[in-house]
């Protein structure tokens, strides 16, 4: 695992960011990638829209075995 997919795995399990919110934190400029190779590992992250301008909220629901 990457480093920074473990900082964001690690900042998910604590709660919920937005996309912008983990490109600020993290300085990585394509948080849906990071996201996506989560997943790939088993990882259960959602992304819902949030607020009017719809941007998307990663939440963790479980983590890979």
């Amino acid at each position: 695992m990457s480093k920074h997919q473990h900082r964001v795995l690690r900042g998910l399990r604590r709660k919920a960011f937005t996309s912008a919110e983990i490109i600020e934190r993290y300085r990585l400029v394509r948080p849906a990638d990071v996201i996506a190779k989560l997943r790939k590992k088993g990882h259960h992250i959602v992304t819902l829209p949030r607020g009017p301008s719809r941007m998307a909220i990663y939440v963790l629901l479980s983590e890979a075995t």
